[in-house]
């Protein structure tokens, strides 16, 4: 990660812990990113529009992020059978 992304990152972060506040430093936060996102490369600024955000709504107000991976269509777990004599060499294997 280069420093640019770096502080796109962290000032992301403040802005959104301030705009949970409803505090109107985010918004001047918000003006200082725009000058950082236009010097952001192609590639960062696709990566950071492909981000998905979950909001935690019990306990703590915290913003996560949330990939893609999270949303997936879950797969059911491959059927392997249980050996039915004793396992032989296991602790070699172990």
């Amino acid at each position: 990660m280069n420093a640019r992304l770096s502080a796109y990152l962290e000032l992301e972060w403040l802005m959104l812990k301030l705009d949970d506040e409803a505090s109107e430093a985010a918004d001047s936060i918000r003006d200082l990113m725009d000058p950082l996102w236009y010097s952001l490369s192609e590639s960062d600024r696709a990566y950071l529009d492909s981000r998905d955000f979950a909001k935690a709504v019990h306990g703590a107000s915290i913003t996560l992020h949330a990939g893609r991976a999270l949303f997936c269509t879950p797969v059911s777990p491959r059927s392997v059978p249980l050996p039915t004599g004793p396992i032989k060499h296991w602790n070699e294997a172990a």
